[in-house]
């Protein structure tokens, strides 16, 4: 029927592209969560991100765009995130 062919056709010929595909998602999926929880988990991610900045600042490197805890917009960042890089992959990835 339909599923298997579709299966042979597109899944199994593909399936390390499924499964990078998946993980990928998995890795991006924490706007997609309820709001407590997509805050709390983008709170984490920022908090990384300028830990990371702080550390490029220490030995004198060049703070990375997104790692700068004085010039970031958290909710802008976050905005971004999710209107160039989440939605749209999620968006492509169910009509797969």
């Amino acid at each position: 029927g339909m599923l298997t062919e579709y299966r042979d056709k597109i899944l199994e010929p593909n399936r390390l592209l499924w499964l990078e595909l998946f993980l990928h998602l998995a890795d991006v999926s924490n706007p997609l969560k309820p709001f407590n929880l997509s805050k709390a988990w983008a709170m984490r991610v920022l908090d990384e991100f300028f830990q990371q900045g702080d550390e490029e600042r220490e030995q004198g490197l060049p703070v990375g765009m997104l790692n700068d805890r004085d010039k970031v917009n958290k909710p802008g960042s976050q905005h971004g995130f999710i209107t160039f890089l989440v939605s749209p992959l999620v968006v492509q990835s169910v009509n797969l």
